[in-house]
């Protein structure tokens, strides 16, 4: 026969269990069932007891389905909270009174989070829901309400204005004609940033107006552009309309610290070294091409485009070595990279040229810019390895030969590749690992102003 003991204490705890879903009305059970079922997992919270008198599971608080017969003593409720929607997957305890009070208020409290139909009409707001989540930062306040944002969409012949307060303009893409445009209600006393895309060289007519009449310039990245246009719900793309968006992105993105232009020798070095990289991609297609030619004709061809191509990079070179000895903190660069074994002319040039930043950012802005700084990709179960992604490709490439060379002639940058392949790191993560320390130590050398010292 039954316990009697156990009876009472069944038919305590199941009064308990009753009186606190009692407490919940229809209403915050309703509610919480749709709240937990707009979840992305398929995970549910049961809650399953036994009666005193014939041992058959109790349905549960949110009207799921019955639960199945937990092990222990028959007779005595046990509550399951369980991850992955399965009674029982979890450990089964015996509840006491307050746990099952507590568990009864807790869903109430999850169901006051989807607010009511009477709240949503206005007149009975919902409770607030304490979550356990870090409060998220105060977005930064708003500039003030005279400063405006201007955006400018580039083209070969025009260039589209478009600034905060929703007024628009095209004007000819010549200095001229763009500090004209910034006349009258254009006027740059009440601008508070000029953004723009890089569009392979046309927008220099608009910096040099900008330049001229003293405007802050924002140089946006295309991508981000982009992005915020499709987060802001602009999915047509026309040159009015990206115009506002610059604008908008160039608001939005007010607190970032704004990158000064080039200087015109800045400027002058960076298109030197792209025409050299330029001549040695021909280079090395028209030797791909000899290497397949069959035709004399052809071969001599091939033959006297490589002659002209090598005496074009050579001028180049010392093209690119004379602009860096004609400018006097160019050269005062270029003498601190080279003190650093494994840096050479190439690397100094292509630093200089791509990195113009360099000595004014911090370690991780820098690493970040270069492209060699570790993402990392963890979303709930999954915990994928960090990678390097983004940044300045082409500065990276020449910078990874530089690294190696470092890995293999500097102690300094062989004892952290010597330490992380002892560690088990395959060869190309200890490889960019050396070439993050390189950015990073050269970084602090120019912000110094001192030469490489060994560790």
């Amino acid at each position: 026969m039954p316990d009697p003991v156990s009876d009472r204490s069944a038919r305590r705890h199941h009064a308990v269990f009753a009186s606190a879903a009692k407490q919940s009305s229809g209403a915050n059970v309703r509610r919480t069932r749709a709240a937990l079922g707009r979840t992305s997992s398929p995970s549910v919270c049961r809650l399953t007891g036994r009666t005193d008198d014939g041992g058959r599971p109790a349905r549960s608080l949110l009207g799921g389905p019955r639960g199945r017969k937990q092990s222990g003593s028959a007779g005595r409720p046990s509550a399951v909270l369980s991850t992955n929607g399965r009674a029982g997957a979890a450990r089964a305890y015996d509840p006491v009174p307050e746990d099952l009070a507590s568990l009864a208020k807790g869903l109430a409290m999850v169901a006051s989070v989807q607010p009511s139909a009477t709240s949503r009409a206005g007149t009975s707001p919902a409770t607030p829901f304490p979550t356990p989540f870090p409060t998220p930062p105060a977005p930064s306040p708003a500039p003030s309400p005279a400063a405006r944002f201007v955006g400018a969409d580039v083209s070969k012949a025009w260039v589209d204005l478009a600034d905060t307060t929703g007024r628009s303009l095209r004007t000819a893409n010549t200095p001229e004609a763009l500090a004209a445009a910034f006349a009258g209600p254009w006027a740059p006393a009440a601008c508070a940033a000029l953004a723009y895309e890089p569009t392979g060289g046309y927008e220099r007519p608009l910096l040099a107006a900008a330049q001229s009449l003293g405007l802050p310039i924002r140089r946006l990245h295309p991508n981000r552009a982009r992005a915020f246009a499709r987060a802001t719900g602009r999915l047509a793309k026309t040159d009015r309309i990206d115009a506002a968006v610059l604008a908008g992105l160039a608001a939005f993105t007010a607190d970032e610290a704004a990158v000064p232009p080039p200087s015109p020798a800045q400027r002058a070095l960076a298109e030197l070294m792209a025409r050299l990289t330029q001549l040695k991609d021909q280079r090395h297609a028209e030797r791909c091409r000899a290497e397949r030619a069959e035709s004399p004709a052809v071969r001599a061809s091939i033959a006297a485009c490589l002659a002209v191509i090598e005496a074009q990079i050579a001028a180049m070179t010392q093209a690119l070595d004379a602009a860096i000895a004609a400018d006097a903190d160019l050269a005062r660069k270029a003498a601190l990279l080279r003190s650093c074994k494994g840096v050479g002319p190439r690397a100094c040039q292509a630093v200089l040229a791509w990195l113009p930043e360099i000595g004014t950012l911090n370690r991780r802005t820098v690493a970040a810019l270069v492209g060699v700084a570790p993402i990392t990709r963890h979303s709930g179960s999954a915990l994928r390895a960090a990678a390097i992604a983004g940044g300045r490709k082409p500065l990276r490439d020449v910078l990874f030969m530089a690294a190696l060379t470092a890995s293999r002639h500097n102690p300094t940058f062989t004892a952290v590749y010597d330490r992380l392949r002892a560690d088990g790191k395959p060869h190309k993560l200890a490889l960019i690992a050396v070439l993050r320390k390189l950015v990073t130590v050269l970084n602090a050398m120019i912000r110094a102003g001192k030469p490489f010292k060994p560790a």
